[in-house]
């Protein structure tokens, strides 16, 4: 017959104690911090690749209504490929350990095929400074996430590539993080994409 020490025993009665204790604390909830966007802009090619939306007259049609991706039509431009920049504050982030991200785009127009959207970590946009099809070759630096589009809901991007970018932009205490967005077919409207400005969500979790 086994004899337990008495501190063993002793050992098995607090664990028993304290079992029901632990059992009753709820598991730590993560924080979730919601950004929106401060800043963003179309970029085309075509005859208006030298072209930069900031300073786009207000009735200029197309200009400045929606986040474009992929190839689009309209009255001035004819048929160009459109991308788009946006830029996210991160001044309410500042200190966190993230955990998870997501990037929630709310569409408002799309082709009448499903295609895939990109979302790069791009250089930092500035609507002081000209931001247009030519001069932003190099901004796309890293791509950091793709999801299919059929323009019947929301596009939500995700994964570690996404969570760590964003915690490396808090880590050097930046003021913010920009992105950009393209399709990967720019060649037939079909397959473009439109999304709301004013409804981008940028969601980090965090303990």
């Amino acid at each position: 017959m086994t004899h337990l020490s008495r501190r063993s025993a002793l050992g098995l009665a607090a664990a028993a104690v304290a079992a029901p204790l632990a059992a009753a604390l709820p598991a730590r909830a993560e924080v979730y911090t919601s950004l929106s966007s401060d800043a963003w802009t179309p970029i085309c090619n075509n005859e208006y690749s030298g072209y930069s939306y900031w300073t786009a007259p207000p009735d200029q049609p197309y200009a400045r209504d929606l986040m474009r991706v992929g190839m689009g039509y309209n009255d001035i431009q004819g048929f160009p490929a459109w991308r788009s920049f946006f830029r996210i504050p991160l001044a309410r982030a500042a200190g966190l350990t993230v955990t998870r991200v997501s990037l929630t785009l709310n569409w408002v127009k799309a082709g009448s095929f499903p295609s895939t959207v990109q979302l790069y970590q791009a250089a930092d946009i500035d609507p002081a400074v000209r931001v247009t099809w030519d001069n932003t070759s190099g901004n796309w630096t890293t791509l950091l996430d793709q999801r299919g589009a059929d323009g019947s809901s929301a596009v939500q991007f995700g994964g570690d590539a996404l969570a760590t970018a964003v915690q490396a932009a808090i880590t050097r205490g930046a003021r913010d993080i920009s992105f950009g967005l393209r399709n990967t077919n720019e060649s037939n409207r079909a397959y473009r994409k439109a999304f709301n400005p004013a409804q981008i969500s940028l969601v980090i979790a965090s303990p």
